[in-house]
């Protein structure tokens, strides 16, 4: 048969006429995206125990294809890999539940209620379902895969089993309606933009059993006021609050070392942050365009403040930067209207452009005398004092 396969992945199947039943060669271990879409021949395959993964598109468009053997090898199911197919239009139940994952709700309910035999909610299984307002999900339940909830903009609340131990990618990705989420302390992991967009979501209790928030994972949740941060969190990655324009305060644990670009870039309601000991750096724009911040503190482990980290700040009004920090970016201050005292200490040897442009017209910079700081401010003709 015509298998094209590349490392143990089965790239592309070529049709052979006659041909109605594959077998796949024991040696692949995933099938590719797209390897056997638009065979119309095809009525039988055959997967072998060595496959873990059925990809993107695996089997779209085989129109007659009508038996699959999916061993329990498979531990990942992409949502599409069998759109267009006899198999799933004639699948007998609205839950298509392959080797424990469901990989596809077909039905019509607002009230679902997921079986005791679901170890994990596959990719995009509910994805763009609008009828769901509720989910009952059982304590087999481990995985929430990406995109797994996404689009459900008419899902109100969910409660996740102490089961649950990912929440993956995107898994609710805009449901717009959400405004009760309860994570349980079994939860390790939270997703790239795991709750995106979901703008009636007004709390959030981060549990101290979760090391990994990742990357906009509560961007522009725009009615968020209140988080509680999970005390083993390293990082707070990139995007990961941004656009949370009502969060008024938040709580940064000791335990992260990492606060990545835009983390809270315009959190407009946010008047006070205290940046704990053990963070090394700030990335660029961490804080831009938080408004209303008021109140810095920063512990002296800080290594680095990024580019437009604090940029349009315009309620700040004064910052001490501890002996800890070396190095200061690019419109750092930029836009902070009304910042008139800024202390920086000697162990800092880079400043850079237009740090402290359009800041208050009495800004004054306080460092010792010939410093980097004193030639910074003589250089752009900013006020110096002699701290």
């Amino acid at each position: 048969m015509g298998f094209k396969i590349e490392d143990g992945v089965l790239i592309k199947y070529t049709e052979e006429e006659g041909v109605t039943k594959v077998v796949i060669p024991d040696e692949v271990t995933v099938i590719g995206n797209r390897a056997f879409a638009g065979r119309k021949n095809i009525e039988s395959i055959v997967i072998p125990d060595s496959v873990t993964k059925i990809g993107n598109w695996s089997f779209r468009d085989c129109e007659n294809l009508k038996e699959i053997n999916i061993p329990d090898s498979v531990k990942s199911i992409s949502k599409w890999a069998f759109s267009g197919t006899t198999w799933l239009k004639e699948y007998p139940d609205d839950m298509i539940i392959v080797g424990g994952t469901l990989i596809e709700y077909k039905g019509d309910a607002s009230d679902v209620v997921i079986p005791d035999n679901v170890k994990a909610i596959g990719e995009k299984a509910f994805f763009c379902y609008e009828n769901l307002k509720s989910i009952t999900i059982p304590s087999s339940v481990e995985t929430i895969g990406d995109g797994a909830f996404s689009h459900c903009k008419n899902l109100e609340s969910i409660t996740l089993p102490d089961s649950v131990t990912t929440v993956g990618d995107n898994a609710f990705y805009e449901c717009e309606n959400l405004k009760n989420v309860n994570l349980p302390e079994s939860v390790k992991s939270i997703g790239r933009k795991a709750f995106y967009y979901c703008k009636n979501l007004e709390s959030i209790t981060i549990p101290d059993s979760v090391v990994l928030i990742g990357g906009g994972a509560f961007e522009a949740c725009i009615n968020l006021k209140s988080v509680v941060l999970s005390k083993a969190t390293s990082s707070i990655e990139h995007f990961a609050f941004s656009g949370c324009k009502k969060l008024e305060n938040i709580t940064i644990p000791k335990s992260v070392v990492f606060i990545g670009g835009c983390a809270f870039e315009d959190c407009e309601s946010l008047e006070t942050i205290n940046i704990p000991e053990y963070t090394i750096s700030i990335e660029n724009n961490a804080f831009s365009g938080c408004k209303n911040l008021k109140n810095i503190s920063i512990a002296d482990s800080l290594t680095s403040i990024g580019d437009n980290a604090f940029e349009d700040c315009e309620s700040l009004e004064e910052i001490i930067i501890p002996d800890s920090v070396t190095s200061i970016g690019n419109d750092a201050f930029e836009d902070c209207k009304s910042l008139k005292n800024v202390t920086i200490p000697d162990s800092v040897m880079f400043i850079g452009e237009e740090a402290f442009d359009d800041c208050n017209k009495d800004l004054v910079i306080h460092a010792s005398e010939s410093s980097y700081a004193h030639r910074y401010a003589m250089i752009n003709n900013i006020t110096f004092e002699i701290k």
